[in-house]
């Protein structure tokens, strides 16, 4: 832990004892901030902020899953897993929670298998764009073109519009021998900087 962090872990120790309603608010900040920093795309401050709650709350489920998405972001797919895990063990029947902890292993490309049954959960648990989106990638990065198609198809049947379900749909159609150019261009709308994201998380367009 870093002077900052330990300062910090030490201030809201002291607001704990003299003011629990003090450091609450304090905590609650922290995770603002860094969902705030998150939005921005300052990973590694949004990391930082939620480090901070989480030295004084390390069981604290919101900063636990905010430090784990900007981990993501940067690359630090071990930190990530182990974050959306102890995430996941406070929530064990959260469907976000179950497709996050899929998706971080889906993008790292390690225990698929652990990260199929943890998308398959989430599934089950409900109606989810999430779940049938997170399940579709990694349907997609296993070659399963066919099932990402029908995971893309449930998440947009759920959320008509989801880009990342559209275009993934599309690049899947594309694998199939099909036309998907029409998924992409509508995902590409939604959000221009699609493509390059996809390409990014191992899944070009060709």
């Amino acid at each position: 832990m870093n002077s900052t962090c330990k300062l910090a872990a030490l201030t809201l120790t002291t607001l704990l004892l003299a003011s629990p309603a003090h450091a609450q608010a304090v905590i609650r900040g922290g995770v603002l901030e860094a969902q705030a920093a998150y939005g921005r795309k300052d990973y590694a401050a949004a990391v930082a902020a939620a480090s901070r709650v989480l030295a004084s709350r390390p069981r604290d489920p919101i900063a636990l899953a905010w430090r784990a998405a900007a981990q993501v972001e940067l690359g630090d797919y071990r930190r990530a897993i182990a974050d959306y895990d102890a995430s996941l063990a406070l929530a064990p029947g959260s469907a976000n929670a179950l497709a996050s902890a899929c998706w971080a292993r889906a993008l790292a490309g390690v225990e698929l298998e652990r990260a199929r049954a943890l998308c398959d959960r989430a599934v089950a648990g409900g109606p989810s764009p999430t779940a049938h989106d997170t399940r579709g990638f990694l349907r997609l990065r296993q070659g399963q073109h066919a099932l990402a198609v029908a995971d893309y198809d449930a998440a947009l049947g759920l959320q008509s519009g989801l880009a990342t379900a559209l275009y993934g749909r599309g690049v899947a159609k594309q694998k199939l021998g099909r036309d998907g150019r029409a998924d992409i261009v509508a995902a590409t709308k939604r959000d221009a900087d699609i493509a390059a994201t996809f390409a990014r998380r191992g899944v070009p367009a060709r």
